[in-house]
Protein backbone atom coordinates (compact mmCIF):
# COMPACT_ATOMS: atom_id res chain seq x y z
CA UNK A 1 0.00 0.00 0.00
CA UNK A 2 1.28 3.45 -0.93
CA UNK A 3 0.39 6.31 1.39
CA UNK A 4 0.90 9.93 0.37
CA UNK A 5 0.11 12.65 2.90
CA UNK A 6 -0.66 16.29 2.24
CA UNK A 7 1.75 18.99 3.35
CA UNK A 8 1.61 19.46 7.13
CA UNK A 9 -0.18 16.11 7.65
CA UNK A 10 0.93 13.72 10.37
CA UNK A 11 -0.06 10.50 8.66
CA UNK A 12 -3.80 10.85 9.41
CA UNK A 13 -3.53 10.90 13.22
CA UNK A 14 -5.79 13.54 14.87
CA UNK A 15 -3.90 16.37 16.52
CA UNK A 16 -4.59 18.14 19.80
CA UNK A 17 -7.90 19.96 20.05
CA UNK A 18 -7.66 23.46 18.66
CA UNK A 19 -4.41 22.80 16.81
CA UNK A 20 -3.97 23.21 13.07
CA UNK A 21 -3.71 19.43 12.87
CA UNK A 22 -7.13 18.67 14.40
CA UNK A 23 -9.75 17.15 12.12
CA UNK A 24 -11.99 20.17 12.56
CA UNK A 25 -9.37 22.63 11.28
CA UNK A 26 -8.46 20.81 8.07
CA UNK A 27 -9.17 22.85 5.00
CA UNK A 28 -10.27 21.29 1.73
CA UNK A 29 -6.93 22.11 0.10
CA UNK A 30 -5.05 20.12 2.75
CA UNK A 31 -7.14 16.98 2.48
CA UNK A 32 -5.20 13.72 2.63
CA UNK A 33 -4.87 11.49 -0.42
CA UNK A 34 -4.48 7.83 0.53
CA UNK A 35 -4.65 5.59 -2.54
CA UNK A 36 -5.45 2.01 -1.61
CA UNK A 37 -3.63 0.45 -4.56
CA UNK A 38 -0.98 1.23 -7.13
CA UNK A 39 -2.77 2.50 -10.22
CA UNK A 40 -1.88 0.54 -13.38
CA UNK A 41 0.25 2.53 -15.83
CA UNK A 42 -2.33 1.85 -18.57
CA UNK A 43 -4.91 3.81 -16.55
CA UNK A 44 -2.41 6.56 -15.82
CA UNK A 45 -1.78 7.07 -19.52
CA UNK A 46 -5.32 8.38 -19.83
CA UNK A 47 -4.66 11.14 -17.30
CA UNK A 48 -2.27 13.70 -18.76
CA UNK A 49 -1.99 15.52 -15.42
CA UNK A 50 -0.93 12.38 -13.54
CA UNK A 51 1.44 10.74 -16.01
CA UNK A 52 4.31 13.28 -15.97
CA UNK A 53 4.98 13.03 -12.19
CA UNK A 54 4.80 9.23 -12.36
CA UNK A 55 7.13 9.14 -15.36
CA UNK A 56 9.49 11.44 -13.52
CA UNK A 57 9.36 9.16 -10.49
CA UNK A 58 10.11 6.13 -12.66
CA UNK A 59 13.04 7.91 -14.29
CA UNK A 60 14.38 8.97 -10.90
CA UNK A 61 14.00 5.44 -9.56
CA UNK A 62 15.83 4.11 -12.61
CA UNK A 63 18.70 6.51 -11.99
CA UNK A 64 18.87 5.54 -8.33
CA UNK A 65 18.88 1.84 -9.18
CA UNK A 66 21.49 2.41 -11.86
CA UNK A 67 23.62 4.42 -9.44
CA UNK A 68 23.43 1.63 -6.88
CA UNK A 69 24.85 -0.96 -9.28
CA UNK A 70 28.57 -1.70 -8.70
CA UNK A 71 30.82 -0.30 -11.36
CA UNK A 72 34.23 -1.67 -12.27
CA UNK A 73 36.62 0.54 -14.15
CA UNK A 74 37.91 -1.62 -17.05
CA UNK A 75 41.44 -0.50 -16.28
CA UNK A 76 41.04 -1.50 -12.62
CA UNK A 77 39.59 -4.85 -13.67
CA UNK A 78 42.66 -5.43 -15.81
CA UNK A 79 44.95 -4.52 -12.94
CA UNK A 80 43.10 -7.00 -10.76
CA UNK A 81 44.24 -9.75 -13.14
CA UNK A 82 47.73 -8.41 -13.58
CA UNK A 83 50.62 -9.67 -11.45
CA UNK A 84 54.12 -8.34 -11.26
CA UNK A 85 56.85 -10.77 -12.20
CA UNK A 86 59.81 -8.65 -11.14
CA UNK A 87 62.74 -10.09 -9.26
CA UNK A 88 66.46 -10.79 -9.05
CA UNK A 89 68.45 -13.77 -10.33
CA UNK A 90 71.89 -15.36 -10.10
CA UNK A 91 73.13 -18.39 -12.02
CA UNK A 92 75.57 -19.93 -14.44
CA UNK A 93 75.75 -20.70 -18.15
CA UNK A 94 77.56 -23.34 -20.19
CA UNK A 95 78.26 -23.76 -23.90
CA UNK A 96 77.29 -27.35 -24.70
CA UNK A 97 78.03 -27.41 -28.42
CA UNK A 98 76.78 -26.02 -31.69
CA UNK A 99 73.24 -25.38 -32.89
CA UNK A 100 71.95 -26.74 -36.18
CA UNK A 101 72.25 -23.26 -37.68
CA UNK A 102 75.93 -23.02 -36.68
CA UNK A 103 75.43 -20.91 -33.56
CA UNK A 104 76.54 -21.73 -30.03
CA UNK A 105 74.17 -23.76 -27.87
CA UNK A 106 73.91 -22.47 -24.29
CA UNK A 107 72.30 -23.99 -21.24
CA UNK A 108 71.86 -21.80 -18.21
CA UNK A 109 70.28 -22.17 -14.81
CA UNK A 110 69.63 -19.85 -11.92
CA UNK A 111 67.69 -19.11 -8.77
CA UNK A 112 65.88 -16.02 -7.68
CA UNK A 113 62.90 -14.50 -5.93
CA UNK A 114 60.03 -13.34 -8.13
CA UNK A 115 56.84 -11.50 -7.18
CA UNK A 116 53.82 -13.79 -6.84
CA UNK A 117 56.08 -16.83 -7.28
CA UNK A 118 58.41 -16.63 -4.30
CA UNK A 119 61.67 -18.56 -4.51
CA UNK A 120 62.00 -19.60 -8.13
CA UNK A 121 64.38 -21.61 -10.28
CA UNK A 122 65.23 -20.75 -13.88
CA UNK A 123 66.38 -22.97 -16.72
CA UNK A 124 67.02 -21.69 -20.23
CA UNK A 125 68.39 -23.22 -23.41
CA UNK A 126 69.13 -20.97 -26.35
CA UNK A 127 71.14 -20.65 -29.53
CA UNK A 128 73.48 -17.67 -29.79
CA UNK A 129 74.88 -16.17 -32.99
CA UNK A 130 78.61 -15.59 -32.24
CA UNK A 131 78.75 -12.73 -34.76
CA UNK A 132 75.92 -10.60 -33.36
CA UNK A 133 75.74 -12.24 -29.92
CA UNK A 134 71.97 -12.31 -30.21
CA UNK A 135 70.03 -15.50 -29.63
CA UNK A 136 66.67 -17.11 -29.04
CA UNK A 137 65.50 -19.92 -26.83
CA UNK A 138 62.95 -21.33 -24.41
CA UNK A 139 63.01 -21.17 -20.63
CA UNK A 140 61.05 -22.45 -17.66
CA UNK A 141 60.49 -20.72 -14.35
CA UNK A 142 59.48 -23.05 -11.51
CA UNK A 143 57.88 -21.74 -8.33
CA UNK A 144 58.50 -23.29 -4.93
CA UNK A 145 55.28 -25.34 -5.14
CA UNK A 146 56.21 -26.78 -8.54
CA UNK A 147 53.97 -24.58 -10.73
CA UNK A 148 55.76 -23.57 -13.92
CA UNK A 149 55.81 -20.68 -16.35
CA UNK A 150 57.02 -21.20 -19.93
CA UNK A 151 58.94 -18.38 -21.58
CA UNK A 152 60.40 -17.53 -24.99
CA UNK A 153 63.69 -15.64 -24.63
CA UNK A 154 65.81 -13.40 -26.86
CA UNK A 155 69.14 -12.79 -25.06
CA UNK A 156 71.83 -10.41 -26.26
CA UNK A 157 75.43 -10.22 -24.98
CA UNK A 158 77.42 -6.98 -24.90
CA UNK A 159 81.09 -7.67 -24.32
CA UNK A 160 82.88 -4.98 -22.33
CA UNK A 161 86.10 -6.94 -21.77
CA UNK A 162 87.62 -10.25 -22.94
CA UNK A 163 86.23 -11.94 -19.83
CA UNK A 164 82.74 -10.53 -19.51
CA UNK A 165 80.19 -7.86 -20.10
CA UNK A 166 76.49 -7.08 -19.81
CA UNK A 167 73.42 -8.80 -21.15
CA UNK A 168 69.84 -7.88 -21.90
CA UNK A 169 66.91 -10.14 -22.65
CA UNK A 170 63.28 -9.87 -23.69
CA UNK A 171 60.92 -12.57 -22.45
CA UNK A 172 57.42 -13.55 -23.58
CA UNK A 173 55.28 -15.83 -21.42
CA UNK A 174 53.62 -18.59 -23.47
CA UNK A 175 51.78 -20.57 -20.78
CA UNK A 176 52.36 -22.59 -17.66
CA UNK A 177 51.09 -25.27 -15.30
CA UNK A 178 49.04 -25.23 -12.09
CA UNK A 179 47.81 -21.75 -11.26
CA UNK A 180 49.84 -20.42 -14.21
CA UNK A 181 48.02 -22.54 -16.80
CA UNK A 182 47.22 -20.30 -19.76
CA UNK A 183 49.38 -17.47 -18.41
CA UNK A 184 50.55 -14.69 -20.71
CA UNK A 185 52.86 -11.75 -20.17
CA UNK A 186 56.19 -10.18 -20.94
CA UNK A 187 59.29 -9.00 -19.14
CA UNK A 188 62.66 -7.35 -19.65
CA UNK A 189 65.81 -8.57 -17.93
CA UNK A 190 69.35 -7.23 -17.74
CA UNK A 191 72.54 -7.94 -15.86
CA UNK A 192 76.21 -8.86 -16.10
CA UNK A 193 78.18 -12.01 -16.86
CA UNK A 194 81.73 -13.13 -16.15
CA UNK A 195 83.61 -15.99 -17.84
CA UNK A 196 84.92 -18.67 -15.50
CA UNK A 197 86.39 -20.76 -18.36
CA UNK A 198 86.29 -20.70 -22.17
CA UNK A 199 82.88 -22.44 -22.05
CA UNK A 200 81.33 -21.41 -18.72
CA UNK A 201 80.25 -18.19 -17.06
CA UNK A 202 78.39 -16.87 -14.04
CA UNK A 203 75.69 -14.24 -14.34
CA UNK A 204 73.35 -12.08 -12.30
CA UNK A 205 70.51 -9.79 -13.18
CA UNK A 206 67.08 -8.35 -12.56
CA UNK A 207 63.71 -8.78 -14.24
CA UNK A 208 60.84 -6.34 -14.57
CA UNK A 209 57.62 -7.53 -16.16
CA UNK A 210 53.92 -8.22 -16.04
CA UNK A 211 52.06 -11.52 -15.83
CA UNK A 212 48.38 -12.25 -16.55
CA UNK A 213 46.85 -15.46 -15.22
Amino acid sequence: MVQLCGKGDRGGQPGPAGSRYSDASHEAGEARVIPQRVIPLLDLQQNQHTVPPIVGLLKTSHRLIDFAQPRVDPSLEQWALTKGCSGRWTGDATIIGNCENGGLSFVESGTGHIEHMGKTTWSNQYCMDPLTWTGSGTATETAANGDKIFVQTTPHFIWTSPTGGTWIEEETVTGGTGRFAGATGSSHSKGTFTLTSPTTATWEGTTIGTLWY
